[in-house]
C-alpha cells in the first residue's frame, strides 16, 4: 500500500514539474498549457462545435469558451457560426506565421 502512495505521490509531482517546465520554454509563444492542449484538436477537427471540441480536449465548455476567447483575441483561432435550425458554434484554426502575425487557415 506504501508503495502505491508513494507512486501516486511521485506521478503527481512528475506532472506538476512537466507542466512548470513547458509554461517556461511556451514563453514566448504566449500560449497557456490549456491552449496548447487544445491546438491539436483543432487541427485535427477543423470546424468542430465547442461542444464537441471540450469534449475531444478533456475539459468543461465553460472553461474552454475562457481559453478560446483568449486564443481568438490573439489571433490563434477564429469562430464561425453556421446559419442553421440548430446554430453551433465552429471553430477554425488560424496558424501564426514565424513573425506573430495570423496566416493562413491549417487545410
Amino acid at each position: 500500500m506504501d508503495r502505491l502512495r508513494y507512486f501516486g505521490f511521485l506521478l503527481k509531482d512528475i506532472s506538476r514539474l512537466h507542466s512548470k517546465n513547458f509554461e517556461r520554454h511556451s514563453v514566448n509563444l504566449n500560449l497557456t498549457l490549456a491552449q496548447c492542449q487544445v491546438l491539436p484538436h483543432l487541427q485535427r477537427n477543423e470546424g468542430v462545435s465547442q461542444v464537441w471540441l471540450a469534449e475531444l480536449a478533456d475539459t468543461d465548455p465553460m472553461t474552454l469558451v475562457r481559453i478560446l476567447d483568449r486564443m481568438e483575441r490573439d489571433g490563434w483561432v477564429e469562430r464561425r457560426a453556421y446559419l442553421t435550425e440548430n446554430p453551433q458554434i465552429p471553430v477554425v484554426l488560424v496558424v501564426l506565421h514565424n513573425n506573430g502575425l495570423p496566416g493562413n487557415h491549417i487545410r
